[in-house]
């Protein structure tokens, strides 16, 4: 089905929509097909009430290795052949000689490299990284001074940047939770502790996580930063949020058929009513992140364990792939420039479109960030590693590889664009990219050089193109930061 862009994109706020979510499809028979009113100013806001109490004894945060009460050296994770995780058996002892044990070890892509459940004690091991060739004592003082950086410029009330998106400080939160160390997680200093408080006053009574605009956004990224907090105390607000971003969930048309392009995918959740490429990324990593830190039997599909329908999710990410084998809009681009690669959302692209002047055809061009949230995605989302939408995104990818620039943006989203290469190439486990010449990027090294090398004076690393809100100061360090950590040896907490 294909569905105009102009029916689409121009749904705002207080319009007219059809009821598109699961939330908003069970709340119809009192709210009409209007999504629920939202406050637009801070000060309309009436946060749900969320005490923290006294800490916890520290052992439920403690993360236990393989063998702790269990037998050493046993299977940690399988799965089918061909898929991103393979059958492996770790010991204790090779952990720690890897570098994996102790740490913030959700730090690499979430559990694609490392993933470690604080409640059920769960661990996942993929193969440790090679460090990068630039010096790792400049990629630590880089972070070091970055880390510096943010806690030095956190205002007094806990937030960062601003009070009106809860998602700036969220980057801030989860960037400094992974801190190679584990510092800020064995024992969190009082900006953190104000951050979080501000962070759970923001909390709303649906579960969501805003102060009155971009409700999805912003609870996505607030998830990302409890989660990564190994903090039992923060379950209740996680369970809640996860219900909330399940039920954002991208549904037009008949309720369970995935009858069109959008459905599957999630967006704002206000300024415009269909899904996106960007949001859906941010609520499905968020998701994933999520699911790590709880029991291991609620994760495993107990009836509190609310979930995002993924096979829905792999139906919206396909229909945002220039891949005419399976996209079949009539927009979608069939030159092999942009063969493979992601657009914005269905019917629309970032980096603009091109027109067949003969035949009046628009062709939606791909673009770099995007195209790496959607192989990040489409692990995510449990793809195997050798379907053709996954091969097609990376030979993309590998054809466009460039650290001058986001490709197809030029310097819009810069950093974000690095941030979801060392992201996407790191859980994908790719050590080197291969050009279409036949030459080999060892993409780490030169990543790291070129984050280090673009770090400001003060600390910061801020882009003077203002798309996307790089020139926030805050919100690209954070990207930075969490960019260096997968690619310094120590990321992982050796």
């Amino acid at each position: 089905m294909n569905l105009p862009m102009q029916t689409i994109a121009r749904n705002e706020p207080g319009s007219h929509t059809p009821t598109h979510s699961r939330r908003e499809r069970e709340s119809r028979s009192s709210h009409g097909d209007m999504p629920e009113p939202r406050p637009s100013v801070p000060s309309r806001i009436a946060p749900a009430k969320v005490r923290l109490g006294p800490p916890k004894p520290a052992a439920p945060i403690l993360l236990l290795p393989p063998g702790e009460g269990r037998d050493e050296g046993r299977p940690l994770h399988s799965s089918r052949p061909g898929s991103w995780s393979e059958s492996r058996s770790i010991s204790k002892r090779g952990l720690f000689r890897q570098g994996l044990l102790p740490g913030p070890s959700l730090v690499a892509a979430f559990g694609l490299l490392v993933s470690l459940n604080w409640c059920g004690a769960e661990t996942v091991i993929a193969p440790a990284q090679p460090a990068p060739a630039a010096p790792p004592t400049a990629l630590r003082t880089a972070m070091d001074r970055g880390i510096q950086w943010l806690l030095t410029h956190q205002n007094s009330n806990g937030w960062w940047s601003t009070s009106e998106q809860p998602a700036v400080t969220a980057l801030a939160l989860t960037a400094l939770n992974r801190e190679p160390s584990g510092r800020f997680t064995r024992s969190r200093p009082s900006e953190l502790s104000r951050a979080y408080e501000f962070l759970l006053g923001s909390v709303r009574p649906d579960g969501s996580i805003h102060r009155g605009g971009l409700a999805n956004y912003n609870t996505a990224l607030s998830l990302l930063a409890l989660s990564t907090a190994q903090d039992p105390r923060f379950l209740p607000v996680i369970r809640n949020a996860r219900a909330y971003l399940a039920s954002s969930q991208i549904d037009f048309g008949e309720p369970g058929k995935r009858d069109t392009p959008f459905d599957g995918g999630v967006g704002y959740g206000s300024k415009y009513q269909h899904s996106d490429m960007n949001n859906t990324f941010t609520a499905i990593e968020a998701m994933r992140a999520s699911e790590l830190v709880l029991p291991k039997d609620e994760a495993a599909g107990g009836s509190s364990f609310k979930d995002l329908d993924w096979g829905a999710v792999a139906h919206f990410l396909q229909n945002c792939q220039n891949l005419p084998e399976v996209n079949p809009d009539d927009r979608v681009s069939r030159d092999p420039n942009d063969r493979g690669g992601f657009f914005y959302y269905p019917g629309h692209s970032m980096a603009g479109a091109v027109t067949n002047e003969a035949t009046g055809r628009i062709a939606l061009r791909s673009y770099g960030s995007i195209s790496y949230a959607g192989l990040l995605s489409y692990i995510y989302a449990k793809v195997e590693k050798d379907d053709p939408r996954v091969s097609a995104v990376r030979d993309w990818l590998e054809k466009h590889y460039s650290l001058a620039e986001n490709p197809g943006m030029g310097q819009q989203g810069y950093f974000y664009y690095l941030h979801l290469m060392t992201k996407a190439l790191t859980a994908a486990r790719v050590d080197r990219l291969k050009r279409s010449d036949g030459t080999e990027v060892a993409w780490r090294d030169e990543v790291a050089r070129r984050l280090v090398s673009l770090q400001q004076p003060d600390g910061s690393w801020v882009n003077e193109q203002p798309r996307w809100w790089e020139s926030d100061r805050v919100l690209v360090t954070a990207y930075v930061l969490m960019s260096l950590q997968m690619l310094d040896s120590r990321s992982t907490g050796g």
